[in-house]
């Protein structure tokens, strides 16, 4: 199924030309839900793998977001090697979201099939006529179709707060290709899924190019330096202008009038892949026991 058919031009740009130069870093997950009126848990899980590889990577392409794989749990990471402890649980690698797929089972409808229409003088076939002729097979007969449910949720994990959520829903069918062939779902309606699924790639993409980044402050040193976990592989280069603010207060999505000068504004000195040093310019000085976050500028 191709569900390319909204290119990234078509995006609204109302979140400004800069919005996919820092990219943005979430954990990416696709797991299926349980089975239910239509899907097995096995049908369900065959299509969460099946939409994993593919939907990561058209996100990554046309959102200005890093996917990587969920971080290793922490009863995964004792039977590890200690070196190996410290290079999988580095605070430099870790996200600040997780974007999560579901595939569920949604329910069932009867779907009609299309009938031409009466010839002129002629009304309208009577209701019995035709459940006699789908009984003996002379017309075709009412199909049971699946909905294949798609909820897409963007996680901050500093916080839990769903910061997006949509659902879309997907007309399916079980059909088995041949006599020993295994059951398998298909789209009832390619041309109808494909709108489905651009409707909710259209909408998660407005929602996560227009957000603002966020980086964690993971360390103050002397001299009013900050260490910033994110550096060159998020875009940023020395000599990017930053704003510090306690995390609890930091404006998501719009900076409002008034909010700019109440943030302390920094310039990155040093960077490498994963970290930068922000020294501190001017405004107001963050707290010193605050949890701190930066945001380009």
């Amino acid at each position: 199924m191709d569900v390319n058919d909204v290119s990234a031009e078509a995006l609204p740009q109302d979140c400004g030309p800069e919005a996919t130069k820092f990219l943005r870093h979430a954990y990416f997950k696709v797991h299926a839900g349980k089975g239910g009126e239509y899907f097995s848990d096995h049908q369900l899980q065959v299509m969460a793998q099946t939409l994993d590889p593919d939907f990561q990577k058209l996100l990554s392409s046309q959102t200005g977001w890093r996917f990587s794989a969920a971080p290793v749990s922490p009863a995964g990471l004792e039977s590890r090697s200690l070196y190996e402890q410290r290079l999988l649980g580095r605070s430099s690698e870790t996200a600040g979201y997780r974007l999560e797929v579901e595939v569920s089972d949604m329910g069932t409808f009867m779907q009609e099939p299309s009938r031409p229409e009466p010839k002129a003088g002629r009304g309208p076939t009577p209701g019995w006529l035709v459940g006699w002729a789908q009984q003996v097979g002379l017309e075709p007969a009412a199909v049971q179709v699946g909905l294949l449910g798609i909820t897409v949720s963007l996680v901050d994990l500093s916080s839990g707060r769903v910061e997006f959520q949509s659902t879309a829903q997907l007309p399916m069918r079980l059909i088995r290709r041949g006599y020993l062939e295994p059951v398998e779902p298909v789209v009832q309606d390619m041309q109808q899924a494909q709108t489905i699924l651009s409707g909710l790639r259209f909408d998660l993409q407005r929602a996560m190019r227009c957000m603002s980044p966020e980086y964690p402050v993971l360390e103050r040193n002397p001299g009013d330096r900050f260490v910033v976990q994110a550096g060159r592989s998020l875009g940023l280069e020395v000599g990017t202008q930053m704003l510090l603010s306690p995390s609890n207060q930091f404006v998501k999505r719009v900076l409002q009038p008034g909010v700019v000068e109440s943030l302390a504004l920094g310039v990155v000195e040093s960077v490498s892949d994963n970290q930068s040093v922000v020294r501190f310019v001017e405004g107001p000085k963050p707290p010193a026991s605050a949890s701190l976050v930066a945001m380009p500028f």
